[in-house]
């Protein structure tokens, strides 16, 4: 019934038009319009407040009673007339020209059965003709006065506010006088989600008087403001931060790694050596702002917090093995950092000259990169003297270097060899690299590639977009391989082990332990190596005084310490 008086109102306005008011309709579109149409009806068929409407209107029937059929109060069938057939008189209300009253019944009804969007806060859970009414002109009134009611809200906790204010209760009902240092960790860490070991420095801030207790009125004026309604990131960040910024600086780091170097079974053996606490809190904190502070001004900020994995890191290290967890934290990592500065740093003050730096890995890197590296190009050197590398900019160094899949260590070596800082890196930047390459390998009595195979070779392991021109985002899509390309133009060591890789030996060492990245088993490999040589040079100890000064504080021996390069 309702496809027929559809088809008739349709050719009922065909009458009243010419062809100079409207475009033919074509029987295609007229088609799949019935169809859709059709779809529509008897959706609206199946839906369960149908039946009900239906039945209604069938007893008014029988009682004598006038039907009114039910109506959307925003859209009319005049406006619909007049928006779709423009040349179209306006047709009377009992004599609809349009599948207008279908389509108003469906879109009433749709919403009444519950299938809609998710709703404004703002708005009202009634759906009867005048409530709706109610809503479009409040919703009239908030446009005209250029206010857009909240419709978001990232921070609400999932757990209601009422179990919350209880378990804090709970809490301090033992302690009616207030929680000790010792008796607060529980607090911290089952109630506000936050490491154990925050404990001790939590406390000292919201005891500002240094009273040694915190109440409850204490702790409730600190949960409501930081805690409270907040995610787990959003704890962490206004925690860790000072109260008057909006961002984490470095030292806001200190005090909960002083708590986690006290309280952690993993660092008893470092007890005696209060020197190294401040090391490896240096190394964790470079570790951490190399990763998470993508802008690198010393600011981690809460969308950056919420893009990294450093607050599941925090949570996961006062439960698990100090080496286990890799990402910051892990000793042996901050071990082999610390020895491969300190073996440079022959006056051990703690500042590295150019010329010490290149005797790193027995002068592997190409010599123009390292002035790149020394003249500020990829990152600003803390060091205050010229050509001079202090401990933190050893680190990232190290870090990129060893770790090229990075997209942090892609974006160093890139700024070093683009050379017009133009954000591609072109074949005559890549050729004043290898050209060094080439040098030294000839130097070596090496069979050097050519420059144009070199070419041809980067550009099927890259696949840029136009060959022989390489940008940032194409290297980082290709990260696997990003390492070799900078390797083959920086590093000769790395450049010419590629060269003779064994395929068969790196697919079983990588399958050994999948999730590790290149730096994870650099560290590995080097820690093992340090520990030998550091166990060796306890075993000859009894050596001969004279025979001292032929032998380094890290095993070598005189003549495997290169001091100038061979070339």
């Amino acid at each position: 019934m309702s496809s027929m008086k559809i088809r008739v109102s349709v050719e009922q306005d065909q009458e009243h038009l010419t062809h100079h008011d409207v475009f033919p309709l074509h029987t295609s579109h007229y088609s799949l319009a019935k169809v859709k149409m059709d779809e529509f009806f008897l959706r609206w068929l199946a839906l369960p407040h149908t039946a009900e409407l239906v039945k209604t209107i069938i007893e008014d029937i029988k009682m004598g009673k006038t039907v009114q059929t039910p109506h959307s109060p925003n859209f009319s069938s005049k406006q619909f007339a007049t928006t779709s057939f423009t040349a179209s008189p306006p047709s009377p209300p009992s004599k609809p020209r349009s599948p207008t009253a279908s389509l108003q019944t469906i879109s009433h009804f749709a919403f009444a059965s519950g299938e809609r969007p998710p709703k404004s806060p703002t708005r009202s859970p009634e759906t009867s003709p005048s409530h709706l009414n109610r809503f479009a002109s409040s919703s009239k009134q908030t446009a005209d006065d250029g206010i857009i009611p909240r419709f978001y809200f990232p921070d609400r906790s999932d757990a209601p506010a009422k179990q919350e204010m209880q378990q804090v209760s709970e809490f301090f009902s033992a302690s009616p006088k207030g929680l000790t240092v010792e008796t607060f960790g529980p607090i911290v860490q089952r109630l506000c989600g936050l490491p154990s070991f925050f404990a001790t420095p939590l406390f000292k801030r919201i005891d500002t008087a240094n009273s040694g207790l915190i109440t409850q009125d204490m702790f409730l004026r600190f949960w409501r403001s930081d805690i409270q309604g907040k995610s787990t990131h959003q704890r962490f960040f206004n925690i860790i931060k000072r109260p008057q910024n909006s961002w984490i600086e470095p030292d806001d780091f200190r005090p909960y790694l002083k708590a986690l170097l006290e309280i952690h079974p993993g660092f008893q053996f470092l007890g005696a050596y209060g020197t190294y606490h401040e090391r490896y809190t240096d190394v964790v904190i470079y570790r951490i702002f190399y990763v998470v502070d993508r802008d690198d001004d010393g600011r981690i900020t809460m969308r950056e917090l919420r893009k990294s994995n450093l607050v599941e890191t925090f949570l996961r290290i006062q439960d698990d093995e100090i080496n286990n967890v890799r990402d910051y934290f892990s000793y042996e990592h901050f071990y082999v950092l610390y020895c491969k500065f300190f073996e440079l740093d022959g006056d051990q003050d703690f500042v590295i000259t150019k010329e010490e730096f290149q005797r790193h890995d027995s002068h592997s890197l190409n010599k123009r990169a390292v002035e790149r590296i020394f003249s500020n190009v990829p990152r600003r050197l803390r060091a205050k003297e010229k050509d001079t590398m202090v401990f933190e900019d050893f680190v990232w160094y190290l870090l990129s270097e060893e770790g090229k899949m990075s997209e942090r260590a892609i974006e160093y070596w890139f700024k070093v060899v683009d050379l017009d800082g133009d954000g591609i890196i072109k074949a005559v930047e890549m050729q004043y690299f290898y050209e060094e390459q080439v040098h030294r390998l000839e130097c070596l009595n090496h069979e050097a590639v050519s420059f144009p195979d070199i070419i041809c070779q980067l550009n099927d392991m890259i696949h840029p977009e136009v060959e022989g021109e390489f940008r940032l985002d194409e290297l980082k899509k290709r990260r696997h391989q990003a390492g070799t390309f900078f390797n083959v133009l920086l590093n000769l060591n790395k450049f010419v082990n590629y060269e003779q890789r064994d395929p068969f030996a790196l697919k079983q060492e990588m399958a050994q332990n999948p999730d590790w990245s290149d730096w994870d088993r650099y560290a590995n490999v080097e820690y093992q190596r340090l520990v030998m040589e550091e166990e060796n040079t306890e075993d000859s100890e009894e050596i001969r005084f004279d025979e001292m000064d032929s032998v380094d504080p890290w095993g070598h021996s005189g003549s495997t310490f290169i001091s100038e390069a061979p070339f």
